[in-house]
């Protein structure tokens, strides 16, 4: 075993290609209540390797490497300062980790994990980007992790995470959840279950990404959280969520799709540790929620507390899918797209450039019929009445069809759209007084006549 115990090391300390049989110590002498380990020049780590555990609690105040270390056992960097004055970015490079422990290190430039490898268990807890002017990244790309990864936190800088993979991910952990300001997935991919329950998004955006088992976005509150093109194969919960924009544009939903809306007072979200700027956002967007051109393929996915004058389900077949939600009169989302009939100007011109080439009459007509449809499936007809009526109202603006746009006017007149029976007994009772007083009528009328003309001739 190897002790760096209060150790300062005033030059350079080169460590590459060494390898260390035994546990490994970079730390505080007698645990911190004593003079910390200091680097303050270079400390090179580059192609070591750790066959034990290894602990850095410590401060790097030039500069430092991991590039194509391996960590063959343990590794935990607790309590670490990164001032590492000499570099733009604190990075770890084809770095392989069997198990990982990050927590509350402070961390002075941006981090990236570039084509690192984590076969086992891979944490990332409560570490701290000091803020300063110059603008920070959080960048994971290339990587692997077959073992089980935890991120929580308070992220108040940009994290991407790209072309990775990974085994079951969870952003929560002995009651901590994690925050972000700004959050990007792309091409990548979750083996395992994928766990973002009582997350916490200014912005979240999901693009190409596929979740092979459970999906788990329950509670989350969200000022914009966005899906692109991202595949569901197993359960997708979205229960209990509070958010100010949802989108899933060309995703599909292969099992079971859950979403339930669920509006938050301002107690619980200060609770929950919301912050303003959050808030903000989700007053602004205002719970839209976009489903374009997206594939539900298992019958029972449910859709529960959306109000669909604020979504819009263009192109997406929904007739087997179970929409339980209050009764409105007003118009669905993309019909009012459609109309430019939207009170904020900045955010209609956000949401419509989302779907811009499939906003057409004919798809929002086949919009209306396909939601009335699905309403009518669950036995919920008074809900379904109301579309029809929208639908008939919206095909009778749209239609280029003179005589189409009469009857459907008489249509209306006469039931309602054929939603009033009450509409269609008055008539038909109208009808059955009138037509044999009018028929009387006339036949006094040609009597009449036929006698004077009679009298005339002779």
């Amino acid at each position: 075993n190897v002790y760096f115990r209060g150790a300062t090391f005033e030059g350079d300390a080169d460590f590459s290609g060494a390898t260390f049989e035994g546990e490994v110590y970079f730390k505080p002498f007698n645990d911190g209540r004593h003079k910390p380990t200091v680097f303050k020049k270079g400390a090179n780590f580059k192609e070591s390797i750790f066959n034990k555990g290894v602990i850095f609690k410590c401060i790097f105040n030039f500069s430092v490497s991991f590039d194509r270390t391996e960590f063959n056992h343990s590794v935990g960097f607790w309590e670490t300062e990164f001032i590492i004055t000499k570099m733009e970015n604190l990075e770890f490079f084809k770095t392989k980790f069997k198990k990982a422990d990050f927590e509350y290190n402070k961390i002075y430039k941006s981090l990236s994990f570039e084509s690192c490898e984590g076969k086992g268990y891979f944490q990332f807890m409560n570490n701290y980007f000091v803020q300063d002017n110059n603008m920070k990244k959080f960048c994971i790309k290339y990587c692997s992790f077959e073992g089980n990864v935890v991120f929580t936190g308070n992220f108040e800088i940009d994290v991407e995470i790209t072309n990775c993979e990974f085994n079951e991910v969870a952003f929560k952990f002995n009651g901590y959840n994690s925050k972000f300001k700004n959050l990007i997935f792309e091409n990548s991919v979750f083996n395992g279950k994928a766990n973002f329950g009582s997350a916490i998004f200014k912005h979240a955006k999901f693009n190409h990404t596929t979740f092979e088992k459970d999906a788990d976005f329950k509670n989350t509150i969200s000022g914009k959280l966005e899906f692109d093109k991202s595949t569901f194969e197993d359960i997708a919960y979205f229960r209990d969520i509070y958010f100010g924009l949802l989108s899933f544009v060309d995703c599909i939903f292969k099992g079971m799709a859950e979403f339930r809306n669920k509006i938050k007072s301002k107690k619980e979200l200060k609770d929950m540790g919301v912050n303003e700027e959050i808030l903000n956002e989700i007053k602004r967007y205002n719970n839209i929620a976009i489903f374009n051109n997206a594939q539900f393929l298992n019958k029972h996915s449910k859709i529960k507390n959306f109000q669909l004058s604020k979504t819009s389900f263009l192109m997406t077949d929904v007739r087997e899918v179970m929409f339980l939600y209050e009764i409105e009169k007003e118009k669905i989302l993309s019909h009012a797209l459609l109309n430019k009939d939207f009170k904020n100007e900045e955010i209609y011109k956000k949401i419509h450039e989302l779907f811009e080439d499939q906003l057409k009459d004919n798809s929002v007509l086949a919009e209306y019929r396909n939601l009335r449809l699905s309403i009518e499936n669950n036995i919920t007809y008074e809900e379904a009445s109301n579309l029809h009526k929208l639908e008939m109202e919206f095909k009778k603006k749209y239609s280029d069809n003179n005589f189409e746009k009469i009857a459907i006017e008489l249509y209306e007149i006469l039931s309602n759209c054929g939603e009033s029976v009450e509409k269609s007994v008055l008539w038909i009772m109208l009808a059955i007084f009138l037509i044999p007083l009018c028929a009387l009528s006339c036949n006094y009328i040609v009597s009449d006549r036929l006698i004077a003309s009679i009298w005339i001739i002779f």
